[in-house]
């Protein structure tokens, strides 16, 4: 799925959370949740984080940490969204 940002592109240091929600998957950058989502159903497997093939939109970059939680919820967002916006 494609979900693109409210305006620019990445670049620098930015942090992104992504939620789902009864399907509903949303997504923040640094802080500001952005207009577009998507809808998935089922298991969400995380099997590949960056890139799956080397041609389809490859991930050039560093990531610094990643958090999956089992849950969601509007106070877990709003804390995960402070406590990186504070590194």
């Amino acid at each position: 799925m494609d979900l693109t940002l409210n305006s620019g592109n990445f670049g620098g240091e930015q942090y992104l959370i992504l939620t789902r929600t009864s399907g509903t998957i949303n997504m923040w950058i640094d802080g500001v949740e952005q207009t577009s989502s998507g809808t998935k159903t089922g298991t969400a497997d995380i099997d590949a984080i960056g890139i799956r093939r080397t041609d389809a939109s490859p991930y050039d970059g560093t990531m610094r940490e990643i958090q999956i939680y089992s849950g969601t919820s509007a106070d877990l967002t709003t804390n995960v969204n402070t406590w990186l916006a504070s590194l």
